[in-house]
């Protein structure tokens, strides 16, 4: 598998347009070489960083076809629905979530990357795109996108390839894993497989391991509806 990256972008942490609420997920094209080190794309903030950013999450993958997807289904308005727009750093054009295994070690620039985890997606996407369901549809349809954690820093520009270099295991994807996480939560045998994958991001194992221990699914709300308290 191999890609060439058609742009890198970066965010600030600032308001989103018309609301009281920081994020930094409208993010700029980065023109020149920048340099990936184990936190993430030199420049690249987060305005929440208990639950977003940090090594496990250091590079956010979305899939180029998920755009597509979301515009058949017209319930967004498309002006929103550009590459970017769900706070990726890297959108690739042809992989989606069902292509990507977790433990895949990629070449990317300089520097060698490794998949985590998905994404959870929370409450302020809601906002991002002005509506009060996103968050939950984009549990409930799998286009979460994922995140890499560094295994090698590097400076990485547009034009490079990303190229994969080492499938550890070809049976945990990310659409699998997103099933367990949202649709079959308490699916022992899915449980039991992905929670015993030692590069499976730690607090995503450790939730699933705590389902396995309690026969229970946490509690959602908080992360995908605001409250005052989010």
């Amino acid at each position: 598998m191999s890609e060439s990256i058609h742009s890198i972008r970066v965010g600030k942490a600032r308001k989103i347009p018309n609301t009281d609420v920081f994020s930094a997920i409208a993010k700029d094209i980065v023109s020149s070489s920048i340099f990936l080190g184990e936190n993430g794309f030199e420049g690249n903030e987060h305005a929440d960083t208990r639950h977003h950013g940090g090594p496990e999450k250091a590079v956010h993958f979305y899939a180029g076809k998920n755009y597509s997807a979301w515009k058949r289904e017209n319930i967004i308005h498309s002006d929103l629905l550009k590459p970017g727009a769900f706070g990726e750093n890297i959108t690739l054009n042809t992989v989606e979530e069902k292509d990507i295994f977790i433990g895949d070690i990629f070449q990317l620039g300089e520097a060698v990357i490794q998949v985590s985890q998905n994404r959870q997606p929370c409450w302020k996407l809601n906002f991002r795109f002005d509506y009060e369901q996103m968050s939950t549809s984009i549990q409930e349809n799998g286009r979460t996108g994922w995140y890499c954690r560094v295994l090698q820093e590097g400076v990485v520009k547009q034009g490079d390839n990303l190229n994969l270099l080492e499938r550890l295991q070809s049976r945990w994807s990310i659409q699998t894993l997103n099933h367990l996480m949202y649709i079959d939560p308490l699916n022992s045998s899915l449980l039991e497989g992905i929670a015993g994958l030692e590069y499976l991001g730690k607090t995503c194992r450790a939730s699933l391991t705590k389902r396995l221990e309690n026969g229970a699914v946490e509690d959602w709300s908080r992360r995908l509806f605001y409250t005052p308290e989010s």
